[in-house]
């Protein structure tokens, strides 16, 4: 694993959630973790890559996407660097129609819009629009008045118009832009370039409600702290509204669990897994409703 994934699975081990999927393209990395129980619940697990970058075969911008069926019901989560700039809209635009393009193999759920819920989060590049200067998006910062900006966000725009993202929702806006400081800083860009502050970094979801399982958002923000970056990192949390009555307790971990991830998908309800001495084990469910156990499978 390369550092990032180590660090995070780590991390997310101590909180006793699993990996279940990671998916790596150059700059991109998305990565799955689930509660142990939900294990033997879990079926049909696909990865697929979207490159879009230079002659759209270059992985530098694209997708990580990242599926599958928890009670039956179909996931979607997408992590995304879209095409940069503020010119390059229309661009933006042509790489969400492709991604959505997106085939899977799950024979009642191939297409990618076919999910009951699709999260879509990562740097989408949107900004502000050209008639915004640097000088008066600071201004509005500031003393805290971003709301005046947000009737220029290219996004926004987009979606009411209808061109991309447009049966997608998004939370409030109640963050500063998350672009660009200068690294280390809570400071604005200071280069030559000027850029205009923006929120090129979103999470958006979408919901049929073809189930009727509802879907909310707790919190959606910026960690406006971290300073290692041009960017500021957001996040969101979402609940939702079904809890099957035997989805507790269904999985025993054998062996100490710290940093597990599931490696393969077997069948409907066998995964292999292994930690980070490539000991593998193996979890088998017989039935959805039957206790699940982590087993010793061998080493090497």
């Amino acid at each position: 694993d390369d550092p990032w994934t180590k660090a995070v699975t780590e991390t997310f081990a101590r909180h006793s959630l699993i990996r279940l999927l990671r998916g790596r393209q150059i700059g991109l990395l998305s990565m799955i973790f689930v509660r142990p129980y939900l294990l033997p619940f879990i079926t049909n697990i696909e990865e697929e890559f979207i490159a879009t970058g230079i002659g759209g075969v270059l992985g530098n911008k694209g997708a990580v996407i990242g599926r599958f069926r928890l009670y039956g019901i179909p996931f979607c989560f997408v992590g995304v660097h879209m095409a940069p700039h503020i010119q390059n809209l229309e661009k933006r635009n042509e790489e969400f129609h492709e991604i959505v393009q997106t085939k899977f193999s799950d024979s009642l759920c191939k297409a990618f819009l076919d999910h009951e819920f699709i999260f879509w989060s990562g740097d989408l590049n949107y900004r502000l629009d050209e008639s915004v200067s640097q000088e008066r998006a600071i201004a509005a910062i500031r003393p805290g008045d971003s709301e005046s900006l947000k009737p220029f966000d290219q996004l926004a725009r987009v979606r009411a118009e209808g061109k991309a993202f447009a049966e997608f929702q998004e939370g409030p806006l109640s963050f500063p832009p998350t672009y660009r400081y200068d690294i280390g800083t809570q400071d604005f860009d200071s280069s030559p370039k000027a850029r205009v502050p923006s929120w090129c970094d979103r999470i958006l979801w979408r919901a049929t409600g073809k189930l009727g399982i509802g879907l909310r958002q707790d919190t959606y923000t910026s960690y406006e702290h971290y300073c290692n970056s041009d960017h500021k990192p957001i996040g969101a949390k979402f609940t939702l509204a079904f809890q099957p009555d035997d989805a507790k307790q269904n999985v025993e971990f054998a062996f100490p669990r710290t940093t597990w991830a599931c490696n393969q998908v077997v069948e409907r309800n066998q995964i292999v897994y292994s930690n980070e001495q490539a000991v593998c084990r193996k979890l088998v469910c017989s039935t959805l409703s039957s206790p699940a156990r982590v087993y010793h499978r061998g080493t090497g």
